[in-house]
């Protein structure tokens, strides 16, 4: 068997810059998935970066018998593999583990069991050892990413033909109206009756509340389920939704001391701030021709107060008058109405 045809490193270089460019046009036009918490933008940023660093890794640490195009195709491959594991560790977290996992235990036991070979070179050890961690580096990287590349890719032939149907529905996707999915929680929102709500534990009353965000969270369309914690704050405070970690903090303490409506509210509130900021992602990633369109004026007012928000502490009157408040506002009270419909009927036809 021939061996592969090495190359100068000017054109060890030019391959990686080529075959970054087309794998970088089809990955992004077919697979493309946003790592969790930024924007498609950013997303892009971040492959980037993780293309160009492990092709300047390869570059130094391959050696001239390795500097091939096999080997190009490896570090590339390896590259939109590992940005992969990244965007996909939110929806499929064990089986990204478990391929990291599966891919380091080889590269690193080969590792190990060169660099503790006996010496048996009248070189220096220091110079052999920088020899060999040189050569051992650059084989358990590729052994690395031989399996990581063939375990991201049977991942990927099993998960295909929902990605692309996700991705390439003509119609878009599907979401969940809100009587469809109070309809496949109905057990757990007939708790929010006042009598079942009041003998219920704090903690309790959170998971429940936890049932309000998923059902939210499909009738808003969000990718992105915040996750809901208790938080200490002021008493007069009821919750918060923070941006910077995609998260609903409650004053439980507080909440308790009122009927279980008000907590909806509060929720109902903070999700829509939750899709104030997905909408505010969204407008930030659009062309700038897209942003002047009339379906977007008023996500630019709420990328302004977000930048500037007013607190409550800070001013109350402008707190209250700002516009994502004024909308939040407005779809919590609907919500709850909802909520509260739903519940009662429910219980009048059992």
């Amino acid at each position: 068997m021939d061996k592969p045809k090495k190359m100068g490193y000017f054109r060890f270089i030019t391959e990686h810059i080529f075959w970054g460019t087309v794998f970088w046009v089809l990955y992004i036009n077919t697979v493309f998935r946003p790592v969790k918490g930024t924007t498609p933008f950013h997303s892009q940023f971040i492959l980037l970066h993780i293309l160009v660093l492990f092709s300047l890794f390869s570059c130094v640490l391959r050696d001239d018998e390795n500097k091939c195009l096999r080997v190009v195709m490896t570090d590339i491959v390896f590259s939109f593999g590992i940005y992969t594991a990244i965007s996909y560790l939110s929806i499929a977290k064990v089986f990204v583990y478990i391929i990291l996992i599966l891919s380091f235990l080889p590269a690193a036991a080969y590792f190990v069991f060169l660099m503790t070979r006996k010496n048996k070179s009248s070189l220096k050890m220091i110079h052999v050892l920088y020899l060999r961690l040189r050569k051992t580096t650059g084989v358990a990287v590729g052994i690395f990413s031989a399996f990581f590349t063939v375990m991201i890719s049977v991942f990927f032939i099993i998960s295909f033909p929902s990605v692309i149907s996700e991705i390439y529905s003509p119609w878009g996707t599907e979401v969940l109206s809100f009587e469809d999915s109070a309809e496949k929680n109905i057990s757990e929102l007939s708790c929010f009756s006042e009598d079942i709500w009041n003998s219920r534990t704090k903690e309790e009353k959170l998971r429940l509340l936890r049932v309000v965000v998923d059902i939210e969270s499909e009738t808003l369309g969000l990718e992105e389920v915040p996750e809901l914690k208790e938080g200490k704050m002021k008493e007069k405070k009821l919750g918060y939704y923070e941006g910077a970690d995609r998260a609903i903090y409650l004053n439980m303490d507080t909440l308790e001391k009122y009927n279980p409506w008000i907590s909806v509210n509060t929720v109902c509130h903070e999700m829509y701030h939750a899709y104030e900021h997905q909408l505010v992602d969204l407008y930030i990633s659009t062309e700038r021709k897209y942003r002047k369109l009339e379906v977007m004026q008023k996500i630019n007012t709420y990328l302004r107060e977000f930048s500037e928000y007013n607190t409550a502490e800070d001013d109350y009157g402008k707190y209250y008058n700002q516009q994502c408040e004024e909308d939040a506002r407005e779809y919590a009270s609907v919500q709850t109405v909802r909520y509260y419909s739903f519940v009662y009927n429910n219980m009048k036809k059992e």
